[in-house]
């Protein structure tokens, strides 16, 4: 059996969560083992969600029950981004999001009097997306207040409120396998009654990717690779970074177009057929895969992973050898990568994928 010597081109995963490594409480089908494949070849990850319905602790406590070994460095939320605007801009928010979504801002308070807010938050929160909650928004936004005299009065002045949206999907996948309505329409309502625009803090924001590519100079990657983009060249050096979806536009979409990152789409989650010929008009068509699982062994190729015990073996052995300065014996294993997550080495060869 031949040792193999190349490495994939890949030099970091962005994955989206939601569709595409799970459904609901359920992990699609060889996610898990996939994940810990690109792990065990030592490639950086990063997870970019717009979920907004929980609080990122609550949502790797979720992938955890699923097998996915997440660490919290790893994830990047639109929630999150969210939070660090509020913080930043020192804004007292009327949130429109989910009791899960508001543990990230658990030192806020709704105020007693609704109309002392100077902000508003929405994400996907079908419990909060009512027309009175609605209201209390389109006021905030332009400053009407109930019983207020001076309301048509023309030296009244206001100052616009921002409206802050985690994203603005049209629709996302429930786990009963139809789609839903995403909170893209109730933005887009708001932003049409009350004349203004809405700040998109996740994907597919260019600002949101560039926070989460920042990211990976822990991991070696350095910031010339994606801020020295070339959209349009499959030579550009941001090609190695791919980005991972099952949503056209909200995934693959905006800054993942302008910074040249390699799109992949996958027929899981929300994908529909011919959901690949929806992206903008100027977008080039991304990769297709059915799966994340797909993808993995597309890239990473049928190599075998040996793990546990006789990893640890071999690992030792090599090491020695490695000590004793014997490239005899190194040149008969000419590839031996040695990695380790989460306790595990690996060895790779030519052969059937282990999946």
């Amino acid at each position: 059996m031949a040792l193999v010597a190349a490495l994939p081109p890949v030099r970091a995963l962005l994955i989206d969560l939601s569709g595409t490594l799970h459904i609901g409480k359920d992990a699609l089908p060889g996610a898990v083992n996939a994940l810990q494949r690109v792990r065990l070849a030592g490639i950086p990850v990063r997870f970019c969600s717009n979920t907004s319905k929980e609080s990122t602790s609550s949502l790797i406590k979720s992938l955890d029950k699923m097998g996915f070994e997440i660490q919290s460095h790893e994830v990047f939320t639109s929630l999150g981004a969210a939070r660090e605007i509020v913080r930043r801009q020192k804004l007292n928010p009327f949130f429109l999001i989910s009791a899960s979504a508001r543990e990230e801002f658990s030192e806020y308070r709704r105020a007693h009097n609704v109309y002392d807010h100077d902000a508003v938050v929405i994400g996907l929160a079908p419990e909060e997306l009512n027309y009175e909650n609605l209201n209390i928004a389109f006021r905030i936004l332009t400053g009407e207040r109930p019983n207020d005299t001076t309301a048509c009065g023309k030296d009244r002045v206001h100052s616009p409120a921002p409206l802050i949206a985690m994203h603005r999907a049209s629709y996302v996948r429930n786990p009963d396998g139809a789609l839903s309505l995403g909170p893209g329409p109730f933005v887009t309502a708001l932003e049409t009654a009350a004349n203004i625009k809405a700040q998109i803090l996740g994907k597919p924001t260019r600002q949101f990717f560039e926070t989460t590519l920042e990211s990976l100079t822990r991991d070696g990657i350095e910031k010339e690779v994606w801020m020295n983009a070339h959209p349009g060249h499959s030579d550009s050096p941001s090609r190695c970074i791919v980005i991972i979806g099952d949503d056209i536009n909200n995934d693959l979409g905006e800054g993942a177009v302008e910074l040249n990152l390699r799109r992949i789409l996958v027929r899981t989650g929300k994908y529909r057929k011919g959901d690949e010929d929806k992206g903008g008009p100027a977008d080039p068509r991304p990769e297709t895969f059915d799966s994340f699982a797909h993808f993995v062994d597309a890239f990473l190729g049928h190599r075998v992973l040996i793990v546990g015990p006789i990893a640890r073996i071999i690992d030792l052995i090599f090491q020695r050898i490695h000590v004793m300065q014997a490239p005899r014996h190194e040149d008969a294993f000419d590839t031996w990568i040695s990695g380790r997550h989460q306790g595990l080495c690996k060895l790779r060869l030519l052969g059937s994928s282990s999946d």
